[in-house]
């Protein structure tokens, strides 16, 4: 897809709600003490192609269950 696509702009809404999905499972797991969004899709950039998700864990946790 070019920058320039207008399908980008949609792309913001779904973006965040596939990452609060993930977030909502990952605070579940054992040793997952936060799960914080950053990133481009924080910013005021008009047309982020996608999410980044900064996930702090226990240093015995068990990574598994993330898909990590």
């Amino acid at each position: 897809m070019d920058v320039a696509d207008p399908r980008l702009k949609e792309l913001r809404p779904s973006l965040i709600q596939l990452a609060g999905a993930f977030a909502q499972e990952a605070v579940r797991v054992a040793g997952v003490t936060r799960v914080a969004l950053v990133g481009s899709i924080t910013t005021t950039k008009p047309d982020p192609k996608d999410v980044d998700l900064l996930v702090t864990v226990e240093d015995t946790a068990d990574l598994a269950p993330l898909g990590l």
